[in-house]
Order: C-alpha cells, then structure tokens, then sequence
C-alpha cells in the first residue's frame, strides 16, 4: 500500500500543481533534403523520414552570456552527451520518430562558441513489430562515446534488432575503423595511439584497429570513474571492496596494470581532468585536490552558477580552467542534456560579482529545496545562496563521516549562514548552544508577512520553550487510520485500543508494525504527558506510561508476513502522508473502509508533525537580513507552489487552501469524498507533537524500548519496568540541564 501511496502523491502533486540497425556507416551529405532510413526487417522496404537541417555541417549555435552552449539542432534533436577533446566540444545527439518507430544517433563537433558544427556520425535504428514505445527507443542506438586527440571516435551501440552490442572505432569523417562486440560497457576512455579504454566487467585496452591489447580484471573491487588527464595518461577512482578503501590508480599501458597512486581521502566525487599533482573533481562542487598535500580547493559552486548539482550528469576541464558542463534535463516527456562553458576560480565566502554570497549546509539537502535555492537565485540580485552538502563527505566505511564534519566546524565556530537540520542536525542541540536567530522575531519584524498567513499549528510545533529557531517551509503528517466498523466515533485512547485489540485476536492490531517502533511512537505522540521539558521532569512511572507498556505489548515482536494485499484489514493502518492526497486516500485500496483516528493517546487520538525541510539561521551569520530575504521567498506563493509539486504539504494557507479545493473538486471523480478531504484537513491543520531527529525525544523513546524488553520477555512486571525507565529517564534529563 505504501509504494501505491508515493504513486497517488506524486500524481496528485501533479494536478495540484498547476531495434532495427539500418547503419550508414559514412556520414551523409547535408543536402537539407530528407534522409530516408531503411526498416530491411520487414519483406517490404519501408521508408521512414527524419529530416536533417541544411546547415549540418557549418551551423553558427549560440554561447549565452550565462556560460549555456545552444548548437543549432534540427526540431526534436536532443543532446544525450557531450566531451572535450583539445578545446573542441563533440555532443551526442539522438533524434526519435516514435510513430515509425526511428531513432537516429549523430555525433558532432563544434567551437567551444558552438560554430562549425560539423556532423561525424550517423546512425539509423528501427524497432521491430509492436517496439516502439518511447522507453524502448531510449535503449537503442549510440549511447556514449570518447573522443581521441586525432579526431576519431569510440562509440558504444545498442542494436537490439540483431541483439548486437558493439564499442565502433570511426574516423573524423564517420569511416568505420573498427568494430567490438561489448557487453556491460560502462564507459570509455580514448587513448593517445588512438586505441580506447573499455571499462566494463573487465578493463579492455584496444587498439585502433579494435585488436585487444590487455585485460584487467577488477578483482575485489570496481572503477568509480576514470578520466584523461593533460599529459593524456589516464586515472582511475578504484573501490576496494575488501578494504572498503577508494584509490587513485594510473593506467599503465606498459605494463598492463592499474598502479595505485594514492588513497583517496576525498569521497564521492567524479574526475574532470587536471593533472597527477592537481586533480579536477566534481561532487557538490568543482574543486581541485593537491594528493601529495592532501589539500581540496573550491573553484565553483553549481548553486551560484543557478545549477541543481544533482542534475549535473559530467564535468570536463578545458584549457583557461574552463569547465564544460553538462547538466541532466528530465521533463515528462524527455529527456536531454543541457551545456554550459563556466570560468571556474577560488571560490568567494563574501561576494560574488554584485551579489552576497551566504552559505548554506546541511548533509542530504533535498531536491527541492535545491531547486527553490535556484530558483532564488535567478530572481534575487542582492543575495545568492551557496550550497555545501556535507553527504559528498560520507564514505562506504563511515556514513555519518559528513555528518560528523559538519558538527566539528559548528563547534569551532565555523557555522554556515544558513542550516539545514534533516534528519542529522538537532535544532534543539543548536538552539541551546545559542548557535541559533530567534525566527519568529525576524518573522514578526517582517510587514510583508503575518503568521495568521502560515500553519500556525506547525509553526507552535516547531517552537522550543515559546521560541521558534527554525522555519519549516513545508511538513509531514505521521497519523493512524482505524477500521471504522471496529472504531466507529470512539476516541482514540489507549483504553479503548487495548479494549478493540483484545476483542478483535484474529486482526493484526497495527500493519506491519513490531511492539518496540508501537512504544517509540506512543512516547512521541504522548510528548506532552510524558515530558515536561521546560522543569527537566519525565513521568515514565505514570499510570498513563504503565497502560502504554501493557498495549505495545499485544503487538508482535517482528512483522508478520502478509498473505496478499486483499488481507489488508488491519484494525490500524500506520500513514506517512507526504501531501493532502496521501492523507485523503490513506484508505484507498483496503478491504474495509478507515478513517484517520490518530495514535492512542490519554484521552483522544495524536498525530506527529514532521517539518521538512526545516531551515535556521545562524547566530553569527555575517548578514542576518539577507538568510532572513531567502527564507521570506521559502514562503512566497511561488516556492510554496514548487516545493510541495514534489513532496510536503504547504506551510502558507493559501497554497494549503488551493489544494484542499482541487480535492474537493476531484471527489466528483470518485477519487475521494467529502468526508475523507474534510478529515485530512482537520489532521493537516490540527495539533501535534513535532518530530525531530537526534532530540531528546529520540533519546528518551530509544531508552523506553530498550529497558521495555524485560518486560515484553516476561522478566519484569510493567510496573517495574516502567520505575527503571523512570530512573534512566530522570538521569538523562538532567544531564542536559
């Protein structure tokens, strides 16, 4: 049910929000005629038509002054990939006739300023019979390819037709040198004799004329990437699955080997050139490692550059330390790559150009605040947001590597302008070091905005002591739904589901929920009964906490295993809703009918209230009322609108309102009824306890279940269980002060 649960969101955020291989192994004239491609699969020849622009061969594209490269392509063309070879650009491009079922693949070259556009390669495929659905298209013809310092071409191909896969050597001309059959490829590499690196299950190195010259096993491991350096020698990122280590290795042509450089101590980054004393690499930002000092320099920032570094799909470094770029873009129904040519230099804390540069960091910052970032920073000339994601500092070895990196330069005082918390920084850890702004005063400040405007149940959620630290600028909601013929208008208590559970033997009380995640949500929900943070007090010895222990104790020490999804009839049906269509088609496919009751709570049904994404501003940020500029725009209705077409439901009322009516609207199609809207809109805006990761909370639910297993084991009653919590509990909240 969770997996259709993603699908309804993403399609309700959605609407809220608004081969046959025919080759011509020589290039063809451009006549600015058609070129005809030939279907030989079939008894008759069929011909199909993909028109070619009269200006193949000497096109005058564009390099915008924000650094984009726009080659003159032919209408429905589409750049799949690009590299540098001496200063020259080569581009990938593929151009689809779903209705015939067609597909052509083009190589060419071009200036860096997109002139003389000459065409290399031209490839023709057909799909067979009923093939020619767009994901199969996709799949077939030239999918990468290298580029050697003489001009001539490696390129993989996928020929289903003939189940052929193949690594072709071409001249500058589009001549066919040579031909590979190739499984697996993963990339390729050009060589300074014309030859070419085959990276795949084993490193092939061939020469020109396709002979094999050596094989290299990968043994324990596998290359990351690999990249031709100035000199033309050639390095890899190997990872060593045994040591769990990532070393720079040469290919070393004469001997046949890949010999270690070093070890890698910069993670999860790619290489763009350089050379063996300055490596150019790529991750959340371009930046140049020193190995023998061990010493990595900044020289671009995507962000600044108004680009997304998830999207970005290559770096290539050409001479001027310019950096060729080639940026992923996926819409519904493409996909291509988009070029840029940027100037890379030192990166600048304090401007850039005639904007203030303000950092923001985080570990796994998320997509759409990446994108709400660029988005801010294409409109907003006094201020640019600079991103450093602390995850490009995680290795296989040590996931939290980032993580713990972030929080040593915290602490030493070394705070970025802007935080973001996720799942791995703790607001209240920040705010009670006085790392942390007072939000709710620069929100108060600020004429252009009323908090009456935003969720004020998720702003009072988010507060710690009366203070709000950080801003959410969209939420979750985590809630139950209940089996109505069991439920019906009964309050949620813990009496009351202890009474139904007991009632009802034969019904799995929660889906797919274990006893001791039962008893870590119950402490969360029950926050406000249990904890009293402002004296530093806990009640874990209550007759409240007692009757908790003794219900999380009729659920089932691991999950059961469900026979089919038609015996989804749980009493209780756990919700993660993402959007206002997840909480109102939480029940959507069940075999009986739910309604949201919440968690047990003392006296009636709790819902948890997740912020995310969650930003605070740092205390000693150079310029507090430019962090304060960017995360107003968080809240306009414009980033409103764009974060939550992804996932979260919206902070400000009107975007929240626009979407509760395309609900209202939607149940006239039988997607939802009244009743289920109205019930999402009560939860969404509703009370609830705010959950966070690495709080007090986590820390204090982690020691009920811990000590809770001698009950649950029948070693300990409830009542003395519950005193040792107690104890354990009293000493852990004094010890934060």
């Amino acid at each position: 049910m969770k997996s259709f649960h993603r699908f309804l969101s993403i399609f309700l955020a959605m609407i809220l929000m608004c081969s046959l291989g025919a080759c011509a192994k020589k290039a063809p004239e451009s006549t600015g005629e058609s070129v005809v491609f030939t279907n030989q699969n079939t008894e008759d020849t069929e011909q199909l038509e993909v028109p070619i622009s009269e200006e193949v061969r000497s096109d005058s594209g564009t390099a915008s002054s924000s650094g984009q490269l726009s080659p003159t392509l032919d209408e429905g063309e589409q750049i799949i990939s690009a590299c540098v070879r001496n200063d020259r650009i080569y581009i990938l491009t593929r151009v689809m006739e779903q209705s015939a079922g067609a597909l052509q693949s083009r190589i060419y070259s071009m200036e860096a300023d997109g002139s003389d556009k000459t065409l290399i390669v031209s490839e023709t495929f057909t799909a067979p019979g009923a093939s020619q659905e767009m994901s199969y298209l996709y799949s077939i013809g030239i999918q990468s390819f290298c580029v050697c310092s003489d001009g001539s071409v490696w390129y993989k191909v996928n020929d289903l037709t003939s189940l052929a896969r193949q690594v072709v050597h071409a001249d500058m001309s589009g001549n066919e040198l040579a031909s590979i059959d190739s499984e697996g490829v993963s990339f390729l590499l050009p060589l300074s004799d014309g030859g070419a690196a085959i990276f795949a299950d084993a490193l092939t190195v061939v020469y020109a004329d396709g002979q094999t010259r050596f094989s290299i096993q990968p043994d324990n491991g596998w290359w990351d990437d690999a990249a031709v350096l100035d000199d033309g020698s050639v390095a890899v990122v190997f990872r060593d699955f045994m040591s769990n280590t990532i070393y720079l290795k040469r290919l070393d042509l004469d001997a046949g080997a890949l010999v270690t450089v070093s070890e890698m101590t910069v993670k999860n980054v790619r290489l763009a050139g350089g050379s063996w004393d300055a490596l150019w690499l790529f991750g959340g930002n371009v930046s140049v490692w020193e190995p023998d000092s061990d010493t990595l320099t900044q020289k671009l920032n995507f962000s600044s550059e108004g680009l997304n570094f998830s999207d970005i799909r290559d770096v290539e470094l050409m001479s001027g330390d310019r950096l060729l770029i080639s940026e992923q873009k996926i819409t519904a129904v493409s996909e291509e790559i988009a070029l840029y040519i940027l100037t890379a230099g030192d990166s600048m804390r304090v401007q850039s150009g005639d904007a203030t540069v303000l950092r923001l960091a985080g570990v796994s910052i998320p997509y759409p605040l990446t994108e709400a970032i660029l988005a801010f920073n294409r409109t907003n000339g006094e201020y640019t947001i600079e991103i450093e994601d602390y995850f490009n500092y995680s290795t296989a070895d040590n996931y939290n590597a980032g993580k713990e990196r972030l929080l040593y330069e915290i602490g030493t005082g070394d705070l970025p302008d802007i935080i973001y918390f996720g799942n791995d920084l703790s607001v209240e850890d920040m705010a009670s070091k006085g790392y942390l702004v007072d939000i709710g005063a620069l929100l108060d400040a600020d004429s252009s905005i009323d908090r009456s405007e935003l969720m004020e149940n998720v702003l009072d959620a988010a507060e710690i002591g009366g203070t709000l630290y950080s801003l959410p600028m969209s939420y979750y909601v985590e809630t139950a739904m209940g089996r109505k013929d069991i439920v019906g208008a009964n309050p949620c208590t813990v009496d009351n589901v202890r009474t139904w559970i007991e009632q009802n033997p034969t019904i799995e009380a929660y889906s797919e929920m274990t006893r001791d995640l039962f008893l870590r949500r119950l402490v969360w929900t029950n926050a406000d009964t249990l904890i009293d943070s402002g004296t530093g007090t806990c009640r874990f010895d209550s007759a409240e906490f007692i009757g908790m222990l003794e219900l999380a104790n009729k659920l089932p020490a691991i999950t059961q295993e469900r026979v089919s999804a038609a015996a989804h009839d749980s009493l209780f049906i756990p919700e993660y809703a993402t959007t206002l269509g997840s909480l109102a088609g939480g029940d959507y496919g069940a075999a009986v009918s739910y309604e949201i009751t919440g968690y047990p709570g003392t006296i009636s049904g709790l819902t948890l209230i997740r912020p995310d994404p969650e930003l605070g501003i740092a205390s000693n940020a150079a310029n507090i009322d430019g962090c304060w500029t960017f995360l107003r725009y968080l809240l306009s209705k414009e980033a409103q609108e764009a974060i939550a077409a992804f996932d979260g439901i919206p902070i400000l009322c009107d975007v929240f309102d626009a979407q509760l009516e395309t609900l209202r609207e939607l149940c006239s199609e039988g997607l939802f009824t009244e009743a289920m809207v109205e019930a999402a809109a009560e939860t969404a805006s509703g009370g609830g306890v705010c959950i966070r990761s690495s709080s007090m909370l986590t820390q204090l639910s982690g020691i009920a279940v811990e000590e809770a297993e001698s009950y649950f084991s029948g070693d300990k009653s409830a009542e003395e269980t519950a005193a040792m919590i107690q104890s354990r509990a009293s000493l852990y909240m004094s010890e934060q002060g």
